[in-house]
């Protein structure tokens, strides 16, 4: 009874496993080829039937989004070619709102169409509009041709790497621009200006200008730019300082009294050996940049520029460790017996440069920056980085000395993604006190 009972469970064993049970006498039948595989294989089958991808709630998958940096347009809306935006204007503009204005091939032709228009909470202006065929990135899955990036300040030359995207190799348009200043802050010229000095003064800018760019292969790129430069200064608005003229007015201030208008034409080279433009872990970049302003009532504030950007990225170790430096420099050359307005002069101070110094600190025609930062990458969407920045000026007639220079440090945090940048939250320390800076704008 008992072997017969052991017989039964073996039998049922077999059949589970898919096998067939003996035949009389002890002998095993041919088993058929890929039983066992055949059931498991069905077994395979059934259990990919019932898996489905893990779709986390709405919370989760923002979070995930922004701990990870998928989501490089938090602040890009897009409603019917209008992105509204808030950013800042100049330094010390406070952020502005707005919104920009983007049709690419209006019509189905070659002709590109983008404005923009913005106003600060200091009564900053800024309106700008450009016709013509103007670099930018290729159309998306979608058909959408991204809005293209503009140079975050009036100084610097990286309006060229949209040359670097895929169908963007060169560019020719129309450009018309209006700015509103003020309250900018003037301290005096040279090293030896005083922070006690504060004054502001009002400016209003219009250039007029047709830019042509063009990819010279090799991630080398040129741009020539020619038009018309309408300035005019007046009393700065700030109620905490007095006016430019009421404290300097008897000082002799070249462009204080007169503002001419001039005849601009610039010419601006870059190599670009950078990994991704606007979040660089790898590369150098250089720029060089000449612009000669020819004063249109008879010479008297005619003057060229001369202007070099060296910037420079390595890894340590990994590629969420990046040690950035930077090096610029900037001479305006007056024409004998001209002046250099003082309204035009290069500057430092500010969140761009000397970070731990008043917006506009140091204003002189000779100019030297040198940069250095630390970055690392705590997850791809956060940053913190610790900086030291150092540079001089000089005025007409003076030498730039290393005695002259001016040194700030700090730290900051800053919220990127892998190829772009959000904001950033930075404090800096000089020998005039601490600054916080709070910006939508990368700092160099």
């Amino acid at each position: 009874m008992r072997q017969r009972r052991l017989r039964a469970v073996a039998l049922l064993c077999l059949a589970a496993l898919g096998a067939a049970p003996p035949a009389p006498g002890g002998e095993h039948p041919p088993e058929p080829a890929d039983t066992r595989q055949e059931l498991w294989r069905r077994l395979r089958e059934q259990k990919r039937a019932r898996v489905h991808r893990y779709e986390p709630a709405w919370l989760e998958a923002r979070i995930l989004e922004l701990e990870k940096a998928e989501r490089p347009s938090i602040l890009d809306v897009d409603i019917a070619g209008i992105y509204p935006r808030v950013q800042g204007l100049a330094k010390g503009s406070k952020n502005a709102i707005g919104g920009r204005l983007w049709h690419a091939d209006l019509g189905g032709s070659p002709i590109d169409l983008h404005a923009s228009a913005f106003y600060s909470v200091s009564s900053y202006e800024f309106y700008d509009v450009q016709l013509g065929v103007i670099p930018s990135a290729p159309p998306t899955p979608r058909g959408r041709v991204p809005l293209p990036h503009k140079s975050t300040r009036g100084d610097d030359v990286f309006e060229l790497a949209a040359l670097r995207v895929p169908g963007a190799s060169w560019g020719l348009y129309a450009s018309a621009r209006y700015a509103h200043s003020t309250r900018l802050p003037f301290f005096g010229l040279g090293p030896g200006s005083r922070r006690s000095d504060e004054t502001t003064f009002l400016q209003r800018e219009a250039r007029y200008e047709i830019v042509a760019a063009r990819s010279l292969g090799n991630r080398v790129y040129a741009a020539a730019s020619a038009g018309l430069v309408e300035s005019g200064i007046g009393p700065g608005e700030d109620m905490e300082y007095p006016s430019t003229d009421e404290i300097f007015g008897g000082a002799g201030l070249p462009g204080l009294a007169d503002q001419p208008d001039y005849w601009r034409v610039g010419v601006v080279a870059m190599a670009d050996g950078r990994d991704v433009v606007r979040n660089p872990k790898r590369g150098v970049v250089l720029a060089i940049e000449v612009d000669r302003y020819a004063d249109r009532g008879g010479g008297l504030f005619s003057f060229t520029r001369y202007a070099g950007d060296l910037r420079g990225f390595a890894t340590l170790s990994s590629p969420q460790r990046v040690i950035a430096l930077r090096a610029y420099g900037s001479l305006d050359d007056a024409d004998p017996g001209a002046e250099v307005p003082f309204y035009l002069q290069e500057t430092l101070g500010g969140s761009h440069d000397l970070r731990g110094f008043r917006n506009f600190r140091f204003r002189g025609t000779k100019l030297a920056l040198f940069q250095a930062e630390y970055r690392w990458e705590m997850v791809p969407a956060l940053e913190l980085a610790l900086f030291v920045d150092t540079g001089a000026v000089a005025g007409a007639g003076e030498d730039l000395r290393l005695g002259h220079r001016r040194t700030s440090w700090g730290g900051g945090l800053r919220l990127k993604t892998p190829s772009s940048f959000l904001a950033r939250l930075e404090w800096a320390r000089s020998a005039e006190g601490s600054r916080f800076y709070l910006r939508l704008s990368p700092a160099w």
